[in-house]
């Protein structure tokens, strides 16, 4: 399974031109983060509904201090 985490997230994130180019590979996105901004997170949840992909959500806690 392939989920793009945290798209349009600054620096970090993928751009929506990746993601178009390996639509065909990727099984869900991330459409909403808390250390994205808002919009970033409405684009994702757009992209994935306008590509027919699940969507997911993440907590982006990479410790326990983060949970």
């Amino acid at each position: 399974m392939v989920v793009i985490p945290h798209p349009f997230k600054f620096e970090t994130g993928f751009s929506e031109d990746s993601i178009r180019k390996y639509a065909s590979d990727i099984d869900a996105i991330e459409v909403y983060n808390p250390y994205n901004i808002i919009y970033g997170n409405r684009e994702a949840y757009n992209l994935a509904k306008e590509l027919n992909k699940c969507i997911i959500t993440g907590s982006d806690a990479h410790n326990l201090k983060s949970i």
